[in-house]
């Protein structure tokens, strides 16, 4: 049967959520995003999690890489550096006159900085 936990918007509360949900011995833990990924880290999962993680989780250091991702961590990014000057060039060819774009992230969300850093060297 599936346990699901909701964190109420609190990090503190996911740390709990996750420790309790590797208490529960469960076969296998789903996890959306790195917030709700790095307390499963933290609580030592053993089991296999599957994680949708929107920035790099390489450099968030959920996996080792993605192809040999090491422990039983395995899952998709949904970011895809080689993407981001097709998504800025498509921003272009929607607005012509696009001169200047300001990018909304939390930099200390593990796995942004990638997508951060090649952004700003798109012309």
């Amino acid at each position: 049967m599936p346990q699901a936990r909701w964190g109420e918007g609190s990090s503190e509360r996911l740390d709990q959520l996750a420790v309790e949900l590797v208490q529960l011995k469960l076969q296998v833990i789903v996890t959306q995003g790195g917030p709700a990924t790095h307390p499963v880290i933290r609580a030592g999962a053993t089991m296999p999690v599957v994680f949708g993680y929107s920035g790099d989780p390489v450099e968030g250091r959920v996996v080792a890489s993605f192809a040999r991702p090491g422990r039983n961590f395995t899952g998709v990014s949904f970011l895809s550096l080689e993407l981001v000057g097709k998504r800025m060039e498509l921003l272009k060819e929607a607005l012509p006159g696009l001169k200047r774009v300001a990018i909304i992230a939390r930099p200390e969300h593990p796995g942004e900085q990638g997508e951060l850093r090649a952004d700003r060297v798109i012309k």
